[in-house]
């Protein structure tokens, strides 16, 4: 039975209870019972994931795809203007694509490293 103050999912259907903004199995913003949905301002309270592996790969994984989509661009236009056409060459995003991906990539070799290292230097001397 469904509380008349709960709020449904337009994407799954799902009913969740008042204090919910977001539906816990789609993630999409609930709207209220009346069908109005709160001002975006929620949005920005909404805490960021702590799993920093999540982020730096969801930053490799976006950065991968800019990279991978400029160089389709570049590559498409440029077999289409071999007759001495015009072509582009999307280094913007093959550049900043390549970036985000180095960023995530050393973010998560950083994060796993002070994370799973158990063994520490005791700082003491080298005998020979």
């Amino acid at each position: 039975m469904t509380n008349q103050r709960d709020r449904r999912c337009s994407q799954c259907s799902g009913n969740w209870p008042e204090q919910f903004t977001h539906c816990p199995t789609c993630d999409l913003r609930l709207a209220r019972a009346d069908g109005s949905i709160e001002p975006i301002e929620d949005e920005l309270d909404r805490p960021l994931p702590d799993n920093d592996s999540e982020k730096h790969s969801r930053l490799m994984v976006s950065g991968a795809l800019w990279a991978i989509g400029g160089t389709l661009v570049t590559a498409v236009t440029y077999n289409a203007a071999k007759d001495g056409g015009v072509y582009i060459i999307a280094w913007g995003a093959i550049l900043f694509g390549a970036l985000d991906f180095l960023r995530g990539l050393f973010g998560m070799i950083t994060s796993d490293v002070g994370e799973g290292s158990s063994s520490q230097c005791d700082g003491g001397a080298i005998e020979s």
